[in-house]
């Protein structure tokens, strides 16, 4: 085994130091093992739905695609890796000593889809600034090759951060005395890289979000106020007021606007602790209390499909034709959506 990627040299002296079956570490295990099978569920479920409805697809529905995808992967391949060597360092180390080395090639994956689901959080937020700010210009950027463009730029930001520690530049993986994995002897280069990994597409995420919430309120109140006009005015010479155009801020859009605001601020509270706990070093310093924000982090991943299924109809209708299918009955699901005047595509 290979010390040097070890926080603290593994010897039999102090893994006996480590509490055999510790009812934390126990209960974090079957907990995040839990979400993890609620996870793969949810996310392949409406993954399939994305993939089957070409009317989902359309517009950014491609990042859609990307942070499902990215949350499959993390419940299906990373957590469990996690859960996995936890297990081993905390339940048969004092039988087989762990190999530390694994960190280099297990925790890459870790970092590399965790920040990847930020960056397409982020990639949706600019979509909607796009739309917000330059609407003229919005039909230029919405097209699938800018956002391959977009998705591209995502993998080498992250890239940038989780690759280099792989072979020794910039920092080091390194594995604590309880199992997990995380950065050490970082250079000022590699704090600045990941800090601006970290927290850009979280910036983008709360500027997306309190944009489209001061834009909802003020289309209710010019609302209100032409209520209120309409009401007190008399009939006899009531001037006529002149109309809102909705049409390019129809219900559709309203319902995919709130339900990326409620994953937007669902991210925030779930992703925000373990990053604060990593960039002030506490994971490290202290393992038990960074799992349990992994843990926090995977009810993201879990909960995050049903979010986009809750409180948009178009998910929900083909969600419910997928779940007929499966059932043996019939669904709608790969008949193509014919756009009404009422209802426009769903572009985001």
């Amino acid at each position: 085994m290979d010390e040097s990627f070890c926080m603290v040299p593994f010897n039999r002296s102090n893994l006996t130091a480590i509490p055999v079956q510790d009812p934390a570490i126990l209960a974090w295990s079957y907990l995040t093992g839990a979400l993890c099978m609620i996870g793969i569920v949810t996310n392949l479920t409406v993954l399939s739905v994305v993939c089957a409805s070409p009317q989902l697809r359309k517009g950014a529905g491609i990042f859609i695609e990307h942070l499902l995808f990215c949350h499959l992967a993390l419940c299906l391949i990373a957590f469990p890796m996690i859960i996995s060597r936890v297990y081993e360092t905390t339940i048969t180390a004092t039988t087989n000593i762990p190999s530390c080395s694994s960190c280099r090639y297990q925790h890459i994956l870790h970092v590399l889809l965790n920040n990847l689901v930020n960056w397409s959080d982020g990639m949706l937020a600019v979509n909607r600034l796009v739309a917000i700010y330059y609407p003229s210009k919005f039909r230029t950027f919405n097209r699938r090759p800018v956002h391959y463009v977009c998705i591209v730029f995502c993998w080498l930001c992250t890239l940038a951060y989780s690759f280099p520690p792989l072979f020794g530049h910039l920092a080091q993986y390194k594995m604590s005395p309880l199992g997990t994995c995380g950065f050490t002897n970082g250079t000022r280069t590699f704090v600045v890289i990941m800090y601006l990994d970290t927290f850009s597409p979280i910036v983008l995420a709360v500027w997306a979000g309190w944009v489209i919430i001061r834009r909802g309120r003020t289309r209710n109140q010019v609302a209100t106020m032409r209520r209120c006009i309409q009401r007190d005015l008399p009939l006899y010479g009531r001037p006529s007021l002149p109309s809102i155009n909705t049409n390019s801020f129809n219900e559709r859009q309203k319902r995919t606007s709130k339900m990326l605001v409620t994953s937007f601020a669902f991210t925030l509270a779930c992703q925000l602790p373990q990053y604060v706990t990593m960039l002030t070093n506490h994971s490290s310093r202290h393992p038990r209390m960074a799992v349990w924000f992994w843990c926090l982090a995977v009810v993201q991943f879990a909960a995050t499909p049903i979010i986009f299924v809750v409180m948009n109809h178009d998910y929900q209708r083909l969600t419910m034709d997928l779940l007929k299918r499966l059932r043996g009955g019939s669904g709608s699901m790969a008949r193509p959506v014919t756009p009404t005047k009422t209802a426009a595509p769903n572009k985001f």
